[in-house]
């Protein structure tokens, strides 16, 4: 596969190694991608810095190294540590797994595509699903039910939940093992369940079932597996996160290096992020310290923990490329 056909090439370039084919499905796994894509992507940034698309573009190392937990391929290790630092893993390798990590695929678990979408933003995709891919009048029954997914009211507390739409198709229900058109669904079988908390939780009976779970995922992975689906999905991320973060950090005086950071921060809690651009700025530690405090105000700081050596793999891979020190003085919340 190649970059032709997809409206930006550079994703094009980077779906070649994200085990992406219009056949594919969510069972992708340990995706890593060679360090020379980013040395392209900081390369074009570096020689055209308020060009919209080299802008743009930069923002693919802050999704998939910071937010998706791929990996990195071609790294001399001597020269750029891994923050990881697991001797269970080979250096700057995959954290993504069945169970954790995002794909390109994603529809199973967890949420919709590499950035797991979910909440109202979901809502929009199912909306963009709905006018895209279901044209046949045949099948406007199809359209009619997926679009009431896309409607708050039909949820729990009024609030569209992806692990809702699950929940209510597994719990208490044989699984539908095959779409809507009787081809088979091929998600990674180390797939957990629900929790019975989760069931008790999130089980919405009266307005999904088995067969809505069915529909969703048959109309959700039609889409992933399309340029056109998946281009919606990187530019929704791209959009509500890393430009603005790229911009509203540069206009608080900070630096791409925090904007790598920002972007993770904004991924998981917005009011957070900006929270953090708001404080004194200083060095180039300091500028990153800010973000992974400011992340740390989120659920006793456990997310943080976690997601400091990738935040941190974002932060010093761009630096690397950028011929710059590494930073190593960024404390662990």
């Amino acid at each position: 596969m190649n970059a032709v056909g997809w409206t930006n090439p550079v994703l094009g370039e980077l779906m070649s190694h994200a085990q992406w084919s219009p056949t594919a499905d969510d069972n992708a796994r340990d995706e890593t991608i060679p360090i020379s894509f980013y040395k392209g992507l900081v390369a074009a940034y570096k020689a055209r810095p308020n060009d919209d698309t080299t802008r743009r573009n930069l923002g693919l190392l802050a999704l998939t190294v910071g937010v998706s937990e791929w990996g990195v391929s071609g790294v001399d290790e001597r020269e750029l540590p891994d923050p990881l630092e697991e001797k269970h893993t080979a250096p700057w390798a995959s954290n993504s797994n069945a169970r954790q990590g995002k794909h390109v695929m994603s529809y199973d678990l967890g949420g919709i595509g590499i950035s797991h979408l979910d909440s109202d933003e979901l809502g929009h995709l199912i909306e963009f699903v709905a006018q895209n891919f279901i044209a046949d009048a045949i099948r406007a029954a199809d359209k009619t039910e997926l679009m009431k997914l896309a409607d708050p009211a039909n949820y729990l507390r009024k609030r569209i939940q992806y692990d809702q739409v699950r929940a209510s198709g597994l719990c208490g229900s044989e699984p539908v093992t095959v779409d809507l058109f009787n081809e088979p669904f091929n998600a990674d079988k180390d797939h957990p369940g629900v929790s019975k908390e989760n069931c008790n939780d999130w089980d919405n009976k009266k307005h999904m079932n088995g067969k809505t779970w069915q529909l969703f995922r048959t109309y959700m992975r039609m889409a992933l597996r399309s340029q056109k689906g998946q281009e919606w999905i990187f530019n929704s991320w791209l959009d509500r996160n890393w430009t603005r973060s790229l911009n509203h950090t540069l206009a608080h005086d900070g630096s791409v290096e925090e904007a790598l950071a920002n972007a993770r921060v904004r991924n998981s809690a917005p009011a957070l992020a900006e929270a953090a651009l708001g404080m004194p700025p200083g060095d180039d530690t300091a500028l990153i310290q800010r973000e992974i405090d400011a992340y740390a105000r989120l659920n006793d700081a456990v997310t943080a923990r976690r997601r400091y050596p990738f935040i941190m793999r974002s932060v010093n891979l761009y630096r690397f490329l950028d011929k710059k020190p590494l930073l190593t003085g960024v404390r662990r919340p």
